[in-house]
Parts: structure tokens; sequence; C-alpha cells
């Protein structure tokens, strides 16, 4: 059995199917890619055990087939493929890659028996859609609030996204990103990996669930994973009222300027300062101070909604969130004792003040 495909196209296929591979030794399926055709589709599954990740395209008239190989050595292989189209051809014992040479992969039997990747998906009923999205408003989250995750796992909830529907919520607890955009008709967490194999989809985006587990379907691919746990212990409307707040005042700043200050003044934060940094708003500007820098930068709009305000906070975690921001100029809400919030149009980020 043979399948022939465009070599591009191939090359594109594995490179997605890579981030979808666990790569834990402890579970060797998840550093395999089962490749297989059914009536003239072919499907490139790659798992971590928790997110699954399906890959589709027209298989021509190719037979049914199914094989599971070590997908880095393959996609190293394609990925060095300069021939106009590469051949899969299936044997007992191995593939042979048929392109600018012929490359044999051999098929692993561990126990006699070719290893086979079970398919979820198999025991799921889809059910009436829980959700609609595209790729263009996963790819402005990913973008944009992504920075704002927890990423140790003291408390799993917080490494997960809140979708519901009214937006989507990512918090570390010090640092709360919201966009608008909901895409959910009830309240679900998302994992973080599962939203990253979810940016590779393309177009719009149908979602699925039941009581355990949930599928994002697009065109060309879809990615299947178990719901995490934690959804009654996130405190969503504590952290929207944080983003709904009113400040007292605001201003514009133009994004990369007031990163390129950030950049030089993080130079003179030492070990010792905790990354603190004073930030000193005026009416015409604003003055950002550490132990031995200072610098200021004039607002990008004339506003009359300026006033003094003098706070503290961490330069790496407000540089990460200016840097995600999806526009070139920002605004910048101040004058609560609490928090700086930084909006974006659909995107709202919330930074806690370090006490003065």
């Amino acid at each position: 059995m043979k399948l022939t495909m465009n070599t591009t196209r191939l090359q594109a296929m594995l490179t997605k199917a890579l981030k979808g591979a666990g790569f834990d030794k402890t579970k060797p399926v998840t550093e395999y890619v089962a490749i297989s055709v059914k009536d003239k589709v072919l499907t490139l599954m790659t798992t971590d055990k928790t997110n699954y990740l399906y890959l589709t395209e027209d298989a021509g008239d190719c037979e049914d087939f199914y094989v599971a190989l070590k997908i880095e050595l393959l996609a190293k292989l394609v990925a060095k493929m300069t021939s106009e189209t590469t051949t899969l051809e299936l044997t007992d014992t191995c593939v042979k890659v048929h392109g600018n040479g012929t490359y044999e992969i051999a098929i692993d039997k561990p126990e006699g028996e070719a290893i086979v990747i079970p398919d979820p998906m198999e025991k799921f009923t889809k059910g009436e859609a829980v959700g609609n999205t595209n790729s263009a408003t996963i790819t402005n989250i990913l973008t944009s609030i992504k920075s704002a995750l927890l990423t140790k796992a003291t408390y799993p909830w917080y490494c997960c996204y809140y979708a519901d529907s009214e937006g989507t919520l990512a918090s570390d607890t010090f640092t709360v990103g919201s966009y608008a955009n909901g895409f959910m008709k009830s309240p679900y967490l998302i994992d973080s990996k599962t939203m990253d194999l979810v940016g590779l989809l393309l177009d719009d985006i149908t979602v699925y669930a039941d009581d355990l587990h949930m599928l994002f379907e697009a065109d060309g691919g879809r990615v299947y994973t178990t719901i995490p746990e934690g959804l009654e212990r996130y405190d969503a409307n504590g952290l929207r009222a944080y983003v709904v707040e009113d400040y007292d005042y605001s201003c514009k700043l133009s994004k990369t300027p007031v990163l390129n200050l950030l950049d030089r003044i993080s130079l003179f934060v030492g070990a010792y300062d905790n990354g603190e940094i004073t930030l000193t708003f005026n009416a015409d500007g604003l003055e950002v101070t550490s132990r031995y820098a200072n610098e200021t930068i004039s607002y990008a709009e004339p506003t009359d909604n300026a006033g003094e305000f003098t706070c503290k906070t961490d330069v790496e975690t407000l540089t990460t969130q200016i840097k995600s921001q999806l526009g070139n100029v920002i605004e910048l809400q101040y004058g609560n004792e609490s928090a700086i919030k930084i909006v974006d149009g659909d995107v709202i980020s919330v930074v806690s003040l370090l006490e003065a």
C-alpha cells in the first residue's frame, strides 16, 4: 500500500503533528504518530495521553491502512525532502519513504505486534455543540492573555483558561488577562496545552463536550481532550470584578517606545529589588524609576483624564503584559491602590501593584 502526497503539504502536517506528541518516556505511545487512511481520508494522530491531535487530508485513491511510527525521525526526514512529492510505502516490517531517495523506517513490534495507538474518539458522542469560535479568535487569545496563566501547578485550575459566553480569562492570581469575545455557551476550563493545539486548527471551530471530555473540530483537524478539574474553584467573578472596575485616570502610550524604556530600566533592577519599579503618572507623561535609573515617556495622545499618581509594580510582569497586547497603542488606566489596567480593544490585562 502506498500513499503519495505533495511534500510541502506533508511537511506542514508533520510539523503540526509534532506539537501534539508528548515525548514522555513513561508513555511510549506519546513518541509516535498514527498514520491511517480510511475511506480516502488520511489522518495523522499524536498524543500526550491527555490531548489528542488529529490532522486530516484527502488521500486520493490510496487504500485503507494503519501504521504507527516514531514521529521525530519521520518528521526530520520529510522536513529535509526537496522532491515535489513524498510516497509512504507500507510493508510488513517497515515503511519505505520515497522522495529524494528511498529510506526505510522500521515498524516497532515490541511484543511481536505492531503498535496501535488507541483512539478515544471511538467512544465519544458529539451531541449538541457547546461552543463556536474561529482560528483568529484562538490566535488572539494565545497572543494576548496566555502570558497571564499560572505556570506552576500550585493551583492547577489557574494553569487553565476559563471560557464562557462573556469571554476568556487567564490568571496567575497576580495578573489577570481578559479577552472579551466569548465562544463557550457555559463555563469550561481549557488546559493551556489544549488551547495551544486548538491554535493549530484553521477557520471555523465547533466545540462539543460530554461530562469528561471535550472536542474542538474544524475542517482538516480536531483536538480531543480531558476536561480539567477545578472549575468550581476558579474565581471568575472575583477576577472579572478587577477587569470591569472603573479607574480614576487613564493615558495612552505607544507600545514599542514604552517597551524599550522598560528594557533599559530593567538593566538597573537588581536581584535584591524583587523586580520593583516605580511608576509616576502626571499630566504630560509617565516617569519610570528603579533604584539607579530614571526615564520619562510622553503620552501618545493628549489627554484630559491623566492625573497625578504614583505606584510600584514588577518590571517583568508589566513588560510581559504590554508585549502581549495586540495594538500599537495601549491605554493604561490607573488610580486604584491595588492594580493598574492595560486596555487594548477586546483585551484587558490587570497587573497587581506592589506595596509602597
